[in-house]
């Protein structure tokens, strides 16, 4: 709680002078995450000359708002006009401050003539910030986890359980690369991993993808959450999902027997590598590709 004294008024009677003073305290209360309660208290005395049975008029308030006592002085030290008020502020993005007040006026109280003393005291207040409670990653599935070249997948994926409590905006997917593949509030793509290793070259692929225990040959998905947080858009953690592309993978035996495996590559005129899909086409025609 913060106190204030102050509004100091003296006012010159038949009798003598009387001085007269102001208090004021004030507090913020958290209800709840979006909500902050304000307190104020303001009450007046006699500090000097020992006024008796005049009556004031107090207020306390916090900006716009305010809250109205009454009360009749009685000598030295004695604080009257006791008043509370109690109002809610929404908490935002960011603290902010308010303007707390209490104030005394001379009125008419139970018969008694008004005193001709008023004065004025004021503080501040911080509302405090609503926290920002981020959302987890999202989960992801993939149809296969092992393609040929040139096989399409679907990609899907669903909310994190944990959704915090900033508003859902939506979905973005990469190719892990920063490429987007897809930006909305659907939940599924197809997608050819291939493309992707022909697009950036395996060997440079793999250098710059950035996931965890990566292996060569893989795609990696990146996907996560965009929320929005009073006009900002913060993302979730990402999830990573990999699927392992097959290439045409030949087998030779050498003179004595040994068997050696290996990938057939094809270049462009360029001299750009290019994975080689084989495929092998049974009795009934139906294509079987390699693995």
């Amino acid at each position: 709680m913060a106190e204030w004294y102050g509004g100091e008024s003296d006012y010159s009677y038949s009798w003598g002078t009387g001085t007269t003073q102001a208090y004021l305290s004030a507090s913020v209360e958290i209800i709840s995450e979006t909500v902050a309660r304000v307190h104020v208290h303001t009450s007046t005395a006699c500090i000097n000359g020992g006024m008796s049975e005049y009556g004031v008029h107090t207020q306390c308030g916090v900006e716009n708002y305010s809250a109205d006592g009454e009360g009749i002085y009685s000598g030295n030290g004695n604080w009257v006009g006791q008043v509370n008020g109690t109002w809610d502020f929404s908490r935002n993005d960011g603290d902010y401050d308010v303007t707390v007040f209490g104030k005394y006026w001379g009125d008419t109280v139970n018969g008694y003539g008004s005193a001709g003393n008023n004065g004025e005291v004021y503080g501040t207040l911080t509302i405090p910030a609503r926290p920002y409670y981020p959302a987890g990653a999202p989960s992801a599935k993939v149809s296969k986890m092992q393609v040929p070249i040139g096989t399409a997948i679907t990609l899907s994926w669903a909310k994190s359980s944990t959704q915090g409590n900033a508003n859902f905006d939506h979905f973005e997917v990469t190719d892990g690369l920063g490429a987007r593949l897809y930006v909305g509030s659907g939940t599924s793509i197809q997608t050819v991993p291939s493309k992707i290793l022909d697009q950036y070259g395996k060997d440079n692929y793999y250098n710059r993808i950035t996931v965890s225990n990566k292996k060569k040959g893989w795609v990696y998905y990146a996907v996560w959450e965009v929320h929005e947080w009073y006009r900002s858009y913060p993302s979730s953690p990402i999830c990573w999902i990999g699927v392992e592309v097959k290439s045409g993978v030949i087998t030779l035996y050498d003179s004595a027997g040994k068997k050696h495996t290996g990938l057939v590559t094809a270049y462009d005129g360029n001299g750009k590598s290019h994975f080689v899909l084989i495929s092998a086409y049974d009795a009934n025609g139906k294509r079987h590709d390699t693995q």
